[in-house]
């Protein structure tokens, strides 16, 4: 009997760490904090995205003015308008891998909390994925809704550039300049909801980071 003692001994030793290097794998944390490093990835390209919209607005503003170089203002108007388009592919790609993290990451936790024998901590995780997952959706789908101002806004800068491209007289631009100025109102609009995404960012962020130490007070 106590041959088999201590032959069990360290074989339940054997299984109990067993046990607890299957939880240890994969790190869910690190999917956590990777959500939220493409949550700062996103944030950096939207603040690019509302920084491009002002030399845009700014070209147009040189356009509507009655004493202009048009040719100046039209060259400025096209690269300051390509910079916008290239920068908005860029949210947009990186709306598509802070969606596709999420889902991978709420989907493991999922299934690891599946493999919780204890009510009260099975509960606890449960309801802390429940919360996270809805914080994100929150901030994806105002972050769609953002995006779909994109396409219109981008839109009419197109056509107003294929305009200007054939017919920077005086009384062409004059002929437009109703788009021109809604153009330079649209773009505060956009600017204004990036902003507010910015600040959502900001409050979703902390809560998929890893808890640190404060820094000692300088």
């Amino acid at each position: 009997m106590k041959n088999a003692q201590r032959f069990l001994a360290p074989l339940s030793i054997l299984v109990a760490t067993a046990m607890l290097h299957s939880c240890a794998a994969p790190t869910g944390h690190a999917q956590a904090t990777e959500t939220a490093k493409t949550m700062g990835d996103l944030r950096t390209a939207l603040v690019a995205v509302n920084d491009a919209i002002t030399p845009v607005s700014n070209s147009l503003t040189e356009l509507l003015k009655d004493s202009v170089d048009a040719t100046a203002a039209y060259k400025q108007f096209v690269s300051a308008s390509d910079t916008l388009v290239d920068r908005t592919k860029t949210t947009q790609t990186i709306l598509g891998d802070l969606r596709a993290r999420g889902t991978a990451y709420f989907s493991e936790w999922e299934k690891q909390n599946a493999a919780i024998t204890d009510p009260d901590i099975k509960k606890s995780a449960e309801a802390r994925r429940a919360k996270l997952a809805k914080q994100l959706d929150g901030l994806t789908s105002a972050a769609d809704e953002v995006v779909a101002t994109y396409p219109p806004y981008l839109a009419r800068i197109k056509d107003a550039r294929t305009f200007l491209s054939n017919d920077l007289t005086k009384a062409g631009i004059k002929s437009i300049d109703s788009t021109l100025s809604h153009l330079i109102n649209e773009g505060k609009d956009v600017q204004k909801s990036l902003t507010n995404l910015v600040k959502e960012i900001d409050t979703t962020m902390p809560a998929f980071e890893a808890a640190k130490a404060p820094e000692p007070p300088k």
